[in-house]
């Protein structure tokens, strides 16, 4: 391991979301809060979902959704920018194994996905959050979760020659599959055929394992979640090594 260049990698992965400090800490929370105010005039009196309160099953799913938005975006258009700029093969030049490549971004990705969820969980506390009842579960799940999506940017990024590309794969795929995971409704609203499908979703299981770890109750076994997680971790993260082995679409 070259851990040196890993870190400094890794630190400038991070730093950007600084430097970006406007649309990294005020976009996502200030969605999150409208997002909240606006079912807390439309559902008021709605009726508990998945044995909860609707405020706080909605308020958990979004934190969860903040978490995963935010390292998708932080892998996934780190990486298209340099591109774009020409600047990715000053990533190439130094001694870094692609492992060590990955690594670097998905780490920045939790770092980036865990810090707005933890903003996003202390704006949502006067909806119904208050301090998580497995913290711990709560913070893995998170962490598994950025993982995951920190490699669907990876991809996503390495697939994508241009931004309408990039766009079009956020706007398109990632979100709609992403909101439909349990964010804002219980998948017990499901027709039994789609149920099913749902549960083949790893993001439903990162939504449903914050939501355990923060309101103490989800839809499925938390022991299940962690490990079709896993399991998708190490299935993407396996295409991701190989595609940045051979440098896909990095060197041309």
């Amino acid at each position: 391991m070259h851990w040196r260049g890993l870190g400094a990698l890794y630190a400038r992965e991070a730093s950007r979301a600084v430097k970006l400090w406007a649309i990294t800490f005020l976009g996502p929370p200030l969605r999150v809060l409208l997002f909240a105010s606006v079912f807390t005039l439309i559902a008021a009196d709605a009726q508990p979902m998945a044995g909860l309160p609707f405020m706080h099953f909605l308020a958990a799913g979004l934190v969860a959704s903040a978490v995963l938005e935010k390292a998708f975006e932080a892998t996934g258009f780190s990486i298209l920018v340099d591109r774009m700029e020409g600047i990715i093969r000053d990533i190439l030049v130094p001694p870094l194994a692609a492992f060590e490549l990955m690594l670097a971004y998905v780490l920045s990705a939790i770092t980036a996905g865990l810090g707005i969820g933890v903003l996003v969980f202390a704006i949502l506390v006067p909806f119904g959050l208050a301090w998580p009842q497995r913290p711990l579960a709560a913070l893995g799940f998170a962490a598994l979760g950025a993982a995951l999506a920190g490699l669907c940017g990876i991809l996503a990024a390495l697939w994508s020659d241009k931004w309408d590309r990039m766009s079009m794969v956020q706007t398109f795929i990632y979100t709609p599959v992403l909101f439909l995971s349990g964010v804002f409704f219980s998948i017990e609203r499901l027709p039994p055929a789609l149920q099913a499908v749902a549960r083949l979703n790893p993001l439903f299981y990162v939504i449903d394992g914050v939501r355990f770890g923060l309101l103490g109750r989800g839809e499925a076994d938390p022991l299940l979640g962690a490990l079709v997680i896993a399991a998708s971790i190490l299935l993407l993260g396996a295409l991701c090594l190989r595609l940045l082995a051979i440098g896909y679409q990095l060197k041309s």
